[in-house]
């Protein structure tokens, strides 16, 4: 289910420009289906998908828990989504559900193994896609290790688009086609995990989202 921003004024919703970023969205989330956003623990619906997704089997099920310590893991890219995540995690801590974000991450432990701590803790994870996410390495692992707890746990995942184009994503075009080359020297060695980032978008590209363009 694709989630259009302009919907909100086809249907009557009118986010008020002094709610916040963060609310609007929940606002706008919930003219659409009378209920939570899917990350949110408490919500109805929440519970029935999460018991209608398919369990984990086999030995490769045994790597995780299932004991959920955060209601989301929100990935994104400092660089142009910093200010929408700050006001999106503040509506989602005032509207009690947990929110985990990198700066809040434990400290002491090697910053990868903290990362893939917290997205195997969370319930659900929100993943907000930019121009500058799709190009950073980090961001990508983090949104293939999200789709794996996705497979194996029934981890619910939504996606929000900034700035970009879902079309572009599922065509891996415009800016789709910078995969993973922010770092410098990264080429030909890494060639394996850019077509597993790839394929990783490709599947975020046809979950539940939310394009925002500029609207937020």
């Amino acid at each position: 289910m694709a989630v259009a921003a302009s919907a909100s004024a086809r249907e009557g919703l009118k986010p008020s420009p002094d709610m916040g970023k963060g609310a609007a969205l929940l606002h706008h989330y919930r003219g659409r289906n009378g209920c939570r956003p899917p990350w949110s623990s408490n919500c109805a619906t929440t519970s029935a998908a999460t018991s209608q997704l398919e369990q984990p089997r086999g030995k490769e099920s045994s790597e995780f828990t299932h004991r959920w310590f955060h209601d989301t893991f929100i990935s994104y890219k400092q660089a142009d989504t910093c200010h929408f995540v700050s006001h999106l995690h503040d509506a989602l801590e005032q509207n009690k559900i947990k929110a985990l974000v990198d700066y809040k991450l434990e400290r002491g432990l090697e910053i990868a193994t903290a990362i893939n701590r917290a997205i195997e803790q969370s319930r659900s994870a929100i993943v907000v896609i930019s121009q500058t996410f799709v190009s950073s390495p980090w961001c990508l692992d983090e949104l293939d290790k999200i789709l794996e707890c996705k497979e194996k746990k029934g981890q619910l995942v939504f996606i929000i688009f900034v700035d970009v184009d879902p079309r572009e994503m599922r065509q891996q075009s415009g800016p789709f086609t910078l995969i993973g080359q922010s770092e410098k020297g990264f080429g030909q060695d890494n060639a394996d995990k850019v077509l597993r980032w790839r394929e990783a978008l490709r599947k975020a590209s046809n979950l539940t989202s939310c394009p925002l363009g500029n609207w937020y």
